[in-house]
């Protein structure tokens, strides 16, 4: 179950059913990530959708399993669990011209 966080790009990248509420516009909306979520969730505007919802995510896993694949190729360069490897290596690298 997700709002608008980092953590739909985790549910994504392990490719599980994902359960997002529809929340009221705000100024800090961020419209690509509402756009995502319509097309790789299962919508709820309220707690009493909410347990047909999960009978559909339970039933159905793969609904929106494509989606989430076209989700994962926006939030990540690669999915091989290096991640953290290559953000290291990075930042060695940064750290001389940071001067610290």
């Amino acid at each position: 179950m997700v709002d608008s966080s980092s953590v739909i790009g985790e549910i994504c990248a392990l490719d599980k059913p994902m359960i997002s509420w529809v929340l009221p516009p705000t100024e800090r909306d961020v419209p690509e990530i509402t756009k995502i979520l319509e097309q790789c969730s299962i919508r709820v505007s309220c707690f009493e959708e909410l347990e047909a919802a999960l009978e559909r995510a339970i039933s159905n896993p793969d609904e929106h399993a494509q989606a989430r694949q076209n989700a994962n190729q926006i939030f990540f360069d690669q999915l091989d669990g290096r991640a953290g490897e290559r953000s290291a290596s990075h930042i060695i690298k940064l750290l001389p011209e940071l001067k610290l």
